[in-house]
């Protein structure tokens, strides 16, 4: 094989790997439902079930395994929040994905969790919390895994938190 073509191969590999991280790093705009108030980069919601409809731009197929991650400059209180998927029959208690988030000792971080779609799903909706509260500065992606890494990405939580049986936990 002459020098040329090795060149043109590994060009290709480099431009196939550099259109797929792209391709699978889902940025999303955040439109807040009605009882949210947006004053720049501050959220605020005196309800406790504020809603938070996620849009990307341009139409993409998110199927399969994803790293949900929400990074945020401050928020109110830690909690839980959660990610609700529509497949295309509208939103249902089954398809929802509880992402903690930690923010008491903190002003800012980054939440993660491992979701799997089972379907092509049509919309996403977020719910920073479950009572009243603030956030600011929020941002939301899914970067798509494949199913070695997500593998590997569970062993690697599940090795840092051992269920026991005198917990309780099964």
């Amino acid at each position: 094989m002459k020098n040329s073509e090795k060149i043109k191969r590994l060009a290709n590999r480099f431009n196939g790997w550099l259109l797929r991280w792209m391709y699978f790093s889902t940025q999303f705009e955040l439109i807040p439902s009605a009882g949210i108030n947006v004053k720049q980069q501050s959220w605020l919601w005196r309800r406790a079930d504020p809603k938070i409809q996620l849009s990307s731009k341009g139409k993409v197929k998110l199927h399969g395994f994803y790293m949900l991650e929400i990074s945020y400059g401050s928020f109110s209180h830690s909690g839980n929040s959660q990610l609700s998927v529509d497949y295309g029959q509208g939103f249902a208690a089954d398809n929802v994905y509880l992402l903690p988030i930690n923010s008491a000792n903190k002003t800012s971080g980054i939440a993660k969790r491992i979701c799997y779609f089972s379907g092509y799903v049509e919309n996403l909706l977020w719910q920073p919390s479950d009572v009243p509260g603030t956030c600011e500065g929020i941002a939301i992606k899914l970067v798509k895994l494949n199913a070695k890494k997500c593998r590997r990405l569970m062993l690697k939580k599940l090795s840092k938190n051992p269920r026991t049986e005198e917990s309780g936990s099964h």
